[in-house]
């Protein structure tokens, strides 16, 4: 079922269909309530066509005179991300009998000598716990994924290795997005919350794909609020870093109008304004049955924010989450503390900083969007409410999630 659905509709469904499936029940806190949002259904458009200011994804952002494209600094933990990619370039390449160039010939032979046993001993182990036919068919398959041409191997390395190159360097942020706050204040749904002027414009590093965990990312995001009047705006050229690139997916999105609908969405029981007791998991007592198991299928038919085909992106409301726990990792992350393991929501600094992993909200959520070249997962664009009353928009964080 699609997001834009309209608001009378979601409300009878709410107070029909659920009362029906899973009984009476009630959700205590008033932000749990569905909250109303702004949809942005994406139309592919010519660039020149577009006017200055405009609500748009992709090809070239709109900036005030003077203002340089954004770009951003070396990553602070880029040693452990080359270290990283170079694992993943090493083992590409010594399938092809290729050694790295980073390491000594003597350490390069040995090297790729172990890879290979490793590999071999992977292929062996597998085909023995197969009967002998079987085996004898798989064989061929399972060492052509061991065995490459020098052609192969160096093509898969291509994308590691670029980004091997550039965690350590400055590097230009993609253009994702500028929203037109002072046309779409007038679309029911918009959070009031939000400046009513002026235009919010997301950059991304997409080559990193920074983590949404880790503390170094916040170099890798940029959301700025600018309130230039329009007739004073510039199209700014692409950097040819980004354009010329040679990466699997394009750094430069292809542009696309934003056409707003209103909204209801609903909230899953991952977001921590969730307090429904009867409804929590909890209260299940086998998988796939119980109130919880039953709202999860309704909230199912709404889609997901990775679905192709729908109208991924939304400005406000309750986000579409891909996986659980995007508001405890924004405030740990940007509070200083990795939240990449599970161990790290253990000490007593994370549990102290997490009393206020709450206060996040969804300030907008940009999915898969194939006609733009959005195709890996989500990204959501969090703030604090008190920073985003205040126009705080340097201190946003932004959860990618994959499913």
């Amino acid at each position: 079922m699609k997001m834009g659905m309209a608001l009378a509709f979601v409300m009878a469904f709410m107070e029909v269909a659920m009362a029906q499936q899973i009984g009476e029940f009630h959700v205590h806190k008033q932000g749990s309530l569905p909250l109303p949002a702004v949809s942005l259904e994406t139309v592919p458009h010519a660039e020149a066509s577009i006017p200055l200011g405009a609500s748009k994804m992709g090809g070239a952002a709109d900036l005030p005179h003077g203002m340089p494209w954004p770009m951003r600094p070396p990553y602070a933990d880029a040693q452990i991300k080359l270290e990283h990619y170079r694992s993943l370039i090493g083992a590409t390449l010594s399938k092809a009998g290729i050694a790295p160039d980073w390491m000594a010939p003597d350490e390069g032979r040995h090297f790729v000598e172990e890879q290979r046993r490793i590999e071999k001993e992977v292929v062996e182990g597998t085909l023995a716990l197969l009967p002998k036919e079987q085996a004898d068919e798989m064989r061929p398959l399972l060492e052509s994924q061991t065995t490459y041409t020098p052609e192969r191997a160096r093509e898969e390395a291509r994308d590691p290795i670029l980004q091997a190159q550039m965690v350590g360097k400055s590097f230009p942020l993609s253009f994702i997005a500028q929203l037109d706050l002072g046309t779409l204040s007038a679309q029911p749904g918009f959070d009031p919350d939000l400046p009513n002027n002026g235009r919010l414009m997301l950059f991304y590093d997409l080559l990193e794909t920074p983590p949404g965990w880790e503390p170094s990312s916040r170099v890798g995001f940029r959301l700025i609020w600018d309130d230039t009047p329009a007739a004073d705006l510039i199209r700014a050229s692409v950097p040819a870093t980004l354009s010329e690139v040679q990466y699997r997916e394009k750094l430069v999105l292809k542009p696309a109008l934003i056409v707003p609908h209103s909204v209801v969405t609903p909230i899953s029981p991952s977001v921590k304004a969730w307090d429904a007791n009867l409804l929590d998991q909890a209260s299940s007592q086998q998988f796939g049955e119980g109130p919880y198991w039953s709202y999860m299928a309704w909230l199912s038919r709404f889609g997901s924010s990775d679905e192709p085909g729908r109208a991924n992106h939304q400005l406000g409301g309750w986000p579409q989450p891909q996986q659980n726990g995007m508001q405890a990792r924004a405030q740990l992350a940007s509070n200083g503390v990795s939240a990449g393991t599970a161990d790290a929501y253990d000490s007593s600094e994370a549990k102290e900083i997490l009393k206020g992993a709450a206060d996040w909200k969804l300030v907008l959520q940009v999915g898969v969007d194939e006609a733009v070249g959005l195709r890996g997962g989500a990204y959501y664009v969090l703030m604090r409410r008190d920073d985003l009353l205040a126009r705080r928009f340097d201190q946003a964080w932004v959860v990618h999630q994959s499913d």
